[in-house]
């Protein structure tokens, strides 16, 4: 059913347009497949996982879907190398390329990420906020890597935040050698559209690719994106020694893998996100 959906969304968009009519109701695709049917979708998914119903597609039936929020951070500059840094992921690009590439690779899991929405959101105007923007460029490896969470939360507007999604913030970069960062357990990650982690720092950083042929060369935003979905669903960095090689969570060496006890640790993960979020959304329809 959910591969179906999926692909009328990519036909909708690419033949007609997400936002045309259908026929002469004047029905939109939007309507039909947007936000409102997005919200049917994880209820259904959600119920399925906190009471068991079981009468899904056998081949659907695995799947746990969670819902994103995509936050496309706008108004930040930064200078890192005489490097004039900006943001230049869109929409589009979200939704058509990075999607698509971090639901493939989290399939092996039968963990799928569902689109809650796509913001493009202008940083606060505080009187701090340059030098919330000169710390955030300025970390580097080894400090405290969330320090970089709290520095977006100052940055962007806390009413866009969807507590009962997975909120992924886009920023041009987020610190010497980094890529993203994400809140263990929680529901935050930020990724830069920058990096200067495949020469160690030691050139100017460069626009990250969005997706990369395997096997893993540099690494992209696709990828770094399911890394940092991850640790969102308590997934920790292997030793350096781990087995097997090549791993999303990394280790010795990157790659696209997950093992079988990092699949069960996500997927526990992922069923406490869907059960929280129908609790706290009964909780708000009743009051």
């Amino acid at each position: 059913m959910n591969v179906m959906i999926n692909e009328i969304q990519t036909q909708c968009i690419s033949r007609r347009g997400w936002n045309q009519p259908i026929g002469v109701l004047g029905v939109r695709y939007a309507d039909l497949f947007g936000p409102r049917f997005l919200r049917i979708r994880i209820w259904f998914t959600a119920a399925i996982s906190l009471f068991g119903v079981g009468f899904v597609d056998a081949n659907e039936e695995d799947v746990l879907e969670l819902p994103v929020r995509f936050h496309l951070v706008r108004g930040v500059t930064q200078i890192v190398e005489g490097e004039k840094l900006e943001n230049w992921v869109t929409k589009d690009q979200v939704e058509q390329v990075l999607l698509p590439e971090v639901n493939r690779i989290w399939m092996q899991a039968k963990i799928r990420f569902l689109c809650e929405s796509v913001s493009e959101e202008t940083i606060s105007q505080s009187p701090e906020r340059d030098q919330i923007v000169k710390q955030l460029t300025n970390i580097k490896r080894g400090e405290d890597s969330e320090s970089s969470i709290r520095l977006c939360e100052k940055l962007v507007d806390p009413t866009k935040f969807d507590r009962y999604s997975m909120n992924l913030y886009f920023l041009p970069y987020v610190g010497r050698t980094f890529q993203g960062i994400a809140d263990f357990g929680g529901n935050r990650v930020v990724v830069g559209e920058w990096s200067d982690k495949a020469t160690g720092g030691r050139e100017a950083p460069e626009k990250v690719l969005l997706t990369e042929p395997e096997p893993f060369m540099k690494g992209s935003l696709g990828r770094t994106l399911s890394h940092e979905l991850g640790h969102n669903l308590r997934l920790k960095h292997p030793a350096k020694d781990a087995t097997p090689m090549g791993r999303i969570m990394g280790g010795g060496k990157h790659g696209y893998l997950l093992t079988p006890e990092e699949i069960a640790i996500a997927r526990e993960s992922a069923q406490k996100h869907l059960k929280n979020w129908l609790m706290k959304k009964r909780e708000l329809d009743r009051n």
